[in-house]
C-alpha cells in the first residue's frame, strides 16, 4: 500500500511539474511574441521615416534641378551624393 502511496505522490509532483514547465514556456513565448512585435514595430517605423525622407530630397532635387540650379548645387542643398543628383537628371 505504501508503495502505491509513493508512485501516487511522484506521479502527482510529476504532473505538477509538467504544468509549471508548460505554464512557463507559454509565458515565455507570449512575452517573446510581445518583445518582438515592439521591435519590429519600431524597426519598420524608422525604416519608413527613412525612406520618407529619402524620397523628399530626391523631389525637392528634382524641383531644384527642374528650375536650372547645378547639379553641384541641388546636391549641397539637399544633401544627396552628386551621383544621385546627375542619375535624376538622366
Amino acid at each position: 500500500k505504501q508503495e502505491r502511496l509513493d508512485y501516487e505522490h511522484h506521479l502527482n509532483q510529476t504532473i505538477f511539474e509538467s504544468n509549471v514547465i508548460k505554464s512557463n514556456y507559454q509565458k515565455g513565448r507570449f512575452e517573446g511574441r510581445a518583445e518582438g512585435l515592439q521591435e519590429g514595430k519600431a524597426q519598420g517605423r524608422s525604416e519608413g521615416l527613412q525612406e520618407g525622407r529619402s524620397e523628399e530630397r530626391l523631389s525637392i532635387a528634382r524641383t531644384l534641378l527642374g528650375r536650372g540650379l547645378s547639379e553641384e548645387d541641388t546636391a549641397q542643398i539637399t544633401g544627396l551624393a552628386i551621383e544621385q543628383v546627375r542619375g535624376i537628371k538622366s
